[in-house]
């Protein structure tokens, strides 16, 4: 199961958000929330990347993470699907998969 950790560890190592060099003059909240999520992956490690930051597994251990969730107060997710340089045809797949076997135990 270490190949979506992999792939969204790439992602986040790859991509703009973790960058050493990030402006240090005074940011709108918006644009300083995205400094202090760069500056906290600038040390991550693929370990980092528990249960709580990429969901994995099949539909049922999916659906009970989301209803933990839930259980919380939380009312939305993001969800991500294209990361980590994903075949387009996969990112598809996952996709569809979510909507027919995860999606049906949020209904209403």
């Amino acid at each position: 199961m270490t190949y979506g950790r992999d792939r969204l560890f790439d992602y986040f190592k790859l991509s703009g958000l973790r960058k050493e060099h990030a402006p240090q003059a005074k940011l709108p909240p918006t644009m300083e929330y995205y400094r202090k999520v760069g500056a906290a992956l600038m040390n991550l490690t693929k370990a980092d990347l528990g249960d709580d930051s990429i969901l994995l597994g099949g539909p049922q251990k999916i659906v009970d993470t989301l209803k933990g969730v839930q259980a919380l107060g939380i009312e939305e997710v993001i969800l991500y699907f294209n990361y980590g340089r994903k075949p387009d045809a996969m990112v598809r797949e996952q996709m569809d998969r979510f909507m027919k076997d995860v999606a049906p135990a949020f209904a209403g």
